[in-house]
């Protein structure tokens, strides 16, 4: 074994940055993560992976060799894409998940290079892949943007996929996108003060990933799906959940629906089950919320007899981290067994709007309390006075107008002046992309014509060399040929003298 994946290694090195042997290269690596995979072999199979991500890096740098790989040759990009694909594949198989995160990124570097996107089918085995390993990762945020980058490929692209497969895909993305956990709650001056750069710039570099432009959350992913209709699409079973988490207010109720509907998903649909637990979770902190909407205070016994699936202790944890896990102002009360609502407790902070509510929470009116006083005085004037609002609004109208004339010619000329910079500069930047273009043909033409002059140029040395070793040995065989003649005729000489004495 040990001499086999030497091979494989240094054969991969001989390969490496060679246009000619190319297609062998790409299928040399295949067979050598397959052989990490049968011999589970994860020492190997990460000094595979760092060799194939050298060799990249080395025919990124070396690509005016002559012979060198042209990753803007579609065909060389897309069997770099294949292997890369193939490698995920292998490092999901042998649970080598900071492999597979490395792999995502070498992805999504060859895709950043390529002027045209992948082959669909690619790109959805590279959106499904990528679901499984934040899945791993727990993170089911960024686990529901794949799924859902998965289901809009397969919808769009794959015109023969049955009803079932659809149900199937979308029920997993509902599924995904409502174990989420609720996002916490933050004031103004938190979010001011929010230093966790870290946290931000991975969850960008995440959705870069996913080609995304910003950093995906629950509310917005709850308004795609809403707006693709995938709540409909879902399997039957599944089809009231969205309602009774997302639209419906019913706080007595809530768990023990979502409890019932979900026991029975997990034995119809297993593969669903571990989006279970997570939902689960979220339908209590959505009690919760739901609670502070109509309840000043609730005894404990109440909150855990509305929770029939969770144990006290570890509901009476998750609710009295308000900050964090609820978002809601619940203060607990050990002493009196009740939880408390209200803005006594951290008023400044912002209450979350999304989910179903009825009623503003007592802090967000202390918060807007000014807002509310100011609203209230202009509708008093505007009764008192209304004639003065009208005066107020003819006399702005008129400065309006008086200062648009004035500027209305220059804008105008401004404007067109614009347009035409615009428009010179949309031309030239477009000549500056075809010059381009036309260079790098012109370069890659002339890479070609010289292989090939080098080429012609090694066959007629090759044929020049043939022929002369063919005439030496041509020559010697007629001097063999004639020294042997030369002693055949003495010898016969000798014989024939022999004789007649």
């Amino acid at each position: 074994v040990k001499f086999l994946w030497e091979v494989y290694r240094h054969v991969l090195d001989i390969l490496k940055n060679n246009n000619k042997v190319e297609k062998l290269y790409q299928d040399m690596a295949q067979l050598a993560f397959t052989f990490c995979i049968k011999y589970e072999r994860k020492t190997e199979f990460r000094k595979l992976s760092d060799s194939v991500r050298n060799h990249l890096n080395l025919i990124i740098k070396h690509s005016h060799q002559t012979n060198s790989i042209n990753l803007n040759d579609p065909v060389s990009l897309q069997l770099h894409l294949d292997t890369r694909l193939y490698q995920l594949d292998c490092a999901i198989k042998i649970s080598l998940w900071q492999e597979a995160i490395k792999t995502i990124n070498d992805i999504h570097s060859l895709m950043q290079l390529s002027k045209k996107k992948p082959k669909p089918q690619a790109l959805a085995n590279y959106y499904k892949k990528q679901a499984l390993v934040f899945s791993k990762a727990n993170n089911r945020l960024f686990e529901a943007c794949a799924l859902m980058k998965h289901y809009q490929l397969v919808f769009d692209q794959k015109k023969t996929a049955t009803v079932e497969e659809k149900q199937m895909l979308a029920s997993g993305v509902l599924m995904a996108t409502l174990a989420i956990p609720l996002p916490a709650s933050m004031s103004e001056n938190e979010k001011y003060l929010d230093l966790q750069n870290s946290t931000k710039d991975k969850n960008m570099t995440l959705a870069s990933y996913l080609d995304l432009q910003h950093a995906p959350t629950r509310e917005t992913l709850i308004a795609d799906i809403v707006k693709q209709g995938i709540p409909g699409k879902v399997y039957p079973k599944l089809q009231p959940l969205f309602k009774i988490l997302e639209i419906d207010f019913q706080p007595l109720k809530l768990c023990s629906l979502v409890d019932n509907m979900l026991t029975n998903v997990e034995k119809t649909y297993p593969d669903l089950g571990p989006y279970a637990v997570d939902v689960r979770q979220v339908a209590v902190l959505r009690l919760m919320r739901q609670l502070a909407q109509v309840y000043d205070k609730i005894s404990i016994s109440k909150v855990v007899s509305l929770v029939p699936y969770i144990e006290p202790l570890e509901l009476e944890l998750l609710i009295i981290e308000p900050a964090k896990n609820t978002g809601s102002a619940a203060e607990n009360r050990p002493f009196y067994q009740t939880f408390i609502f209200g803005s006594t407790i951290q008023y400044q902070r912002e209450e979350t709007t999304s989910g179903p509510t009825v009623q503003q929470m007592p802090s967000e009116m202390f918060r807007n309390q000014l807002v509310l006083l100011y609203s209230a005085l202009n509708k008093s004037v505007d009764l008192i006075s209304p004639v003065m609002k009208v005066q107020a609004k003819d006399g702005l109208r008129h400065e309006s107008i008086s200062v648009y004339m004035k500027s209305a010619k220059r804008d105008q000329l401004n404007m067109i002046k614009r347009k035409e910079m615009i428009e010179h500069r949309k031309e030239y930047y477009e000549n500056l992309n075809t010059e381009k273009e036309r260079a790098e043909l012109q370069e890659r033409e002339k890479t070609r014509r010289e292989a090939e002059k080098a080429e012609t140029k090694r066959r007629d040395e090759e044929e020049k060399r043939r022929t002369e070793e063919r005439s030496a040995r041509e020559e010697k065989h007629k001097t063999n040929s004639s020294r042997w003649r030369k002693s055949r005729n003495s010898w016969n000489s000798l014989e024939r003298s022999r004789l007649k004495v």
